[in-house]
Parts: C-alpha cells; structure tokens; sequence
C-alpha cells in the first residue's frame, strides 16, 4: 500500500513537472499543414523568450523574430514540402522546434474561366479616435496629425477599397508625448502590398499663459487696484524709501518679479513682471508720488486767523471808542450846566479838612485861583483830563490845573 502511495506521488509530481516545463519552452504550430499552392499558412508562435522563426515560404505577415507570443502567416508559390523551424536565440540554451508544411497543386477537371485576383491594396479612409483624416488621398501614403495630451491610447480604424485584400496596423501600443510612427500594410487578393505610415504627435501638457493678477495690495495705503488696468498712481509720505508690496497672480502657476522698490523718489516708477507658466510675460507699473510738505496753507490760515482777530479787535474798540464818545458828550453836557460855587479862602483849616479827602475824591477835585484870589471850584472827570492831556483841546483848562497844582502843593510844603 505504502509502495503504491509512493507510486503515485511520483507520477503526479512528474507530470506537473514536464507540464511546467512544456509550458515555458518555445512552441509553433500551424494551421493548416497540407495546403493547395497560393493558400495561406497562419502560424502561431507561443515563447517567452527571443526566438527566430525561419523557412522557404514566402512571409505575408508578421515578424520573423519575436520575444512573446504572435502570429506568422505564409504562402506556398509552388507545390512541395515546407520546412518552419523555430529556434531560440539564447547563448546558454538553443532549442528548435519543427513543423512541416505540404503544399499540393490544385487541379481541375472542368475547364472554367477564373476571375483574375485584384491587386487593389488601397484604404478607403483611416481615422483616428473616430475622427477620419482630412484630405486623405489612398494614393499618398503618408500622413500626420496630432492629439491632445489626454489621449493615450489611439484607436485607429480603416476602411479597404476592395474587400477582398487584408490588412494589418503596427505601432506602440501607448503615445508617448511627441512622435509616434504607426504602419497600415495593406495587402491585395493577389498579394500586392502597399504600406501606409501614420505619424501620431502626442502634444505637450498645456501650459498656462494667464499672466493677470488677482489682487495688488500696498501696506498702509489705498492703491485703488483694477485687474482690467497695468499702471497705477500711488502718493506717498515723504519718508517712504520702499514700499510693502502683496502680489496674487490669477494663475497659481504664473510667477511675478518686482524692480525699482528702493529708494523712491517723485516720479519713481516701481515694475512688477509677471510670468506665466509658458513663459508669456506682462508688465504693471506703479507710478510713485511723493508727499512733499507744504507749508503755505498753514501760512495763510495763520494770516487769515489774524486779520480775523484783528478785525474783531477792531470792531471792539471802535465800539467802545463810539461809547465813551457819547460819555464824553454827556459828561460834558452835564459840567456846562453845573454853576459856578465860589470856593472858600484857603486857610490852614481848609487844608486840614482838605487832607481828610480820600485819594479817590483828590483825583476829581482841582482848585482853581485866579490872580484876584478869586476861588473857583470845577469838578473834572479822570477821563476828560486823560482826553485834555493827549489830545490838548482845552490848554486854558490844563494851565489852570498846572498853577493849581504848583499852588496847593507850596502851600502844603
């Protein structure tokens, strides 16, 4: 029992073995093996390495050497035994492997006419991505166009001009971004070829060329910024040597680069470039004024404030000047009808009662005596003497006062 299980385990083992190892040796087969001459002989390569496939039938398509799996199709020109041989390329290991191919002439009974084959290898159309290429002639045999760079994959569509010819398209199975070579062979019924070459330009990733700015900001001032302007006007203070500038392009992509931001003088004209991702450029400028001091307008508001309070003093002291004026008049008015009182002789004891007076009453009472030593007493105001003094209307009334004056104090010495 043990002997049978051992048995078995090998068994199994061995054939999992040769099937793994079938699996990865090179193989060809072909289909059919026994064909009439002018048949066609499709051969399918199964490999995982770099193999050649060689004999002395005539290739209608596909490659020769391949390094995965593919197709080889054949012709037989004349009738005999074939020989294909598929042989690795490897310097370690060669391995070959062989198929043969019996090509047999037809032959007919009956005498028949037959239709001569058409050697018509034109395309009708070919598109791309559905789209079919313009001024496509079947006569000219190169042509280009592009696709934009989401497009990997092209889907690449034909139509023959004769139904019965064949064709087959190689090129990359992926675009790569720039140039892509694609062949259409065409094969007719009688085996004439024309080959079609198709030049797919994959373009570059669009690049952006926004060069507008979102925002343009000055600290501590009030720039006014319209994204439809590219210069602006900005007055500043005096003092301000350089400006604390906030740049937004529109475009994240886009870069910008600032000159003339030092030593700002009137006039000055600071430069903001902006790049955008293309390389495309554009200028805004912020044209600088400065702030200059000027002290004229203080100069006449202090003149005007002035002459503002000149004139008031002026109305003050005119209005003033009117109302002692009509004092005057009155005061006057009122000494004029005052009668005329005979003043006593001067003896000690007039003097004794006179130093009784106090200050204020000495100042409004004046003595006056003529050479007769006739005594008169005339009262005068402060403001009527003040009026005699400077403006010396009365000199009679001060030369009175004078010699009243020289008298009363002799005799008080």
């Amino acid at each position: 029992m043990k002997k049978f299980k051992v048995l078995s385990l090998f068994i199994i083992s061995m054939f999992f073995l040769i099937t793994n190892v079938k699996a990865k040796v090179p193989m060809i087969t072909c289909n059919p093996t026994s064909v009439f001459v002018g048949e066609n002989i499709t051969c399918s390569v199964k490999t995982e390495e770099k193999v050649e496939v060689t004999t002395k039938l005539n290739l209608v398509a596909g490659n020769t050497i391949l390094e995965s799996d593919g197709n080889i199709v054949y012709k037989a020109q004349e009738k005999g035994e074939y020989e294909i041989v598929l042989q690795t390329l490897s310097t370690d290991a060669k391995y070959v492997d062989k198929i043969i191919i019996n090509v047999k002439e037809k032959t007919t009974t009956t005498t028949t006419t037959t239709k001569e084959k058409s050697s018509d290898c034109y395309l009708s159309w070919i598109k791309v991505d559905g789209v079919k290429i313009k001024n496509f002639i079947k006569s000219k045999t190169d042509y280009t166009i592009e696709l934009n760079n989401d497009v990997i994959y092209p889907n690449i569509t034909v139509e023959l001009n004769d139904s019965n010819a064949k064709y087959e398209i190689t090129g990359p199975d992926e675009l790569s971004v720039g140039e892509n070579e694609y062949k259409i062979t065409v094969t007719a019924q009688d085996e004439t070829t024309k080959v079609y070459k198709l030049l797919i330009i994959r373009k570059d990733e669009l690049k952006s060329s926004d060069t507008s700015l979102k925002s343009l900001n000055v600290s501590n001032y009030n720039l006014n910024f319209d994204d439809a302007s590219k210069t602006f006007y900005l007055t500043i203070k005096k003092d301000d040597n350089k400006l604390n500038l906030k740049v937004v392009p529109s475009s994240s992509k886009a870069t910008y680069e600032i000159e003339g931001n030092k030593n700002l003088k009137n006039d000055s004209i600071i430069k903001i470039t902006v790049t955008a991702e293309d390389g495309s450029t554009d200028l805004y400028r912020i044209i600088i004024r400065k702030n200059e001091t000027n002290n004229m307008p203080y100069v006449y508001g202090l003149i005007a404030l002035l002459l503002i309070i000149c004139l008031i003093i002026f109305i003050v002291i005119r209005k003033r000047k009117n109302k002692n004026n009509i004092n005057k008049k009155e005061e006057k008015n009122n000494i004029e009808n005052e009668t005329t009182i005979e003043a006593p002789k001067i003896t000690d004891n007039v003097l004794n009662e006179t130093d009784k007076l106090d200050d204020d009453q000495d100042e409004d009472y004046y003595t006056k005596v003529d050479n007769d030593e006739e005594e008169k007493t005339v009262m005068l105001s402060y403001a009527e003497e003040e009026e005699l003094k400077e403006k010396s209307v009365n000199e009679e009334l001060k030369k009175a006062i004078d010699e009243f004056d020289n008298t009363y104090f002799n005799d008080n010495d």
